[in-house]
């Protein structure tokens, strides 16, 4: 691997599609909250809040025009992530390959059938420790849908539920699974590209999905696991 800016793409993306807001206090919820976005509509079993814009994991165009959004359970220490674009092949793939995320059910809810995976922080942060120094979740419940414009991604994760990779763990009983039973999917055109949620150019992506298929994941995650020891 001789192309340092090859590198750096690495390591940004490494970051960016990892990067969790970090989670504070546990309690028992007594209220819900509504959520509405342009993407779709349900309802969050506990008290969150919208994380304001300069605040999300997302771009903050992308979150302006409402293809992205996050809500904040402060009193259990849950973070929901709602996004959509014409697909998330290359970030599910990508965490696939690190061995950190495993597909655990492809389930109906409220007439949408979504692909549910568990990703595990921990091991994750472990794996590309050298090259991130940034606060992660511990678990989390990512689930994706296709629609006829796109693909919604809903990502549920924390710090202090309980989670394992099952559909049975505290994390996906008490919060994932209500969600998803409420969840309402709406259809807007022309949502943003993969590349847009990644928050890179396309050239870059491009150069990331080329490099993978002419060399594989194996040598895409070395490099993105030690970044540093590359010899160019």
């Amino acid at each position: 691997m001789k192309d340092k800016a090859l590198l750096a793409v690495v390591a940004i993306v490494v970051i960016i599609i990892a990067t969790g807001i970090l989670v504070f206090s546990l309690g028992i919820f007594e209220e819900h909250t509504e959520v509405n976005t342009k993407v779709l509509s349900g309802i969050i079993s506990g008290p969150a809040n919208e994380t304001p814009i300069e605040n999300s994991s997302f771009s903050e165009e992308l979150t302006s025009q409402n293809w992205t959004s996050s809500y904040f359970d402060s009193t259990h220490g849950v973070l929901y992530e709602i996004a959509m674009a014409d697909n998330f092949n290359f970030i599910k793939d990508l965490f696939l390959h690190t061995g950190c995320m495993k597909k655990v059910a492809t389930k109906e809810y409220n007439g949408n059938k979504w692909d549910i995976y568990h990703f595990n922080g921990i091991d994750y942060k472990s794996k590309f420790n050298s090259i991130i120094s940034l606060g992660f979740p511990g678990f989390v419940y990512l689930c994706s849908a296709s629609g006829e414009n796109g693909e919604y991604l809903v990502i549920v994760e924390s710090s202090y539920v309980v989670s394992d990779d099952t559909l049975d763990s505290d994390l996906f009983k008490n919060y994932c699974e209500p969600f998803l039973n409420t969840i309402t999917l709406k259809n807007p055109t022309n949502p943003p590209k993969e590349y847009q949620i990644l928050d890179i150019s396309l050239n870059d992506y491009n150069t990331l999905k080329n490099f993978v298929k002419n060399n594989g994941w194996d040598a895409f995650i070395k490099i993105a696991s030690n970044p540093y020891q590359v010899n160019y």
